[in-house]
């Protein structure tokens, strides 16, 4: 996550996504990424989208409807992150 004058970036890696209409690499020539930007950040990140315009992006919601790679660790990280937020 970065914020600059003109707004902010989030940007996630994606080992599964590859390179699509809404996925780039890393400057590592190996890792995908996912761009998210706020309006005037449009233009100045590579392949970025505002949060509505990935929601309703139909590659997105392919990877949406996909589901999780690793589902059992996934599910299990859910569980811890449960737990902790208890205590």
């Amino acid at each position: 996550y970065f914020v600059t004058a003109d707004g902010y970036v989030l940007w996630t890696t994606c080992i599964t996504c590859g390179v699509t209409q809404i996925s780039t690499l890393l400057m590592d020539g190996y890792t995908p990424t996912v761009n998210i930007v706020s309006p005037k950040m449009l233009g100045k990140v590579t392949k970025a989208l505002t949060r509505d315009k990935m929601l309703a992006h139909p590659v997105y919601d392919a990877w949406i409807k996909a589901g999780y790679n690793k589902e059992g660790y996934m599910r299990q990280l859910e569980k811890l992150t449960s737990s902790d937020s208890k205590q």
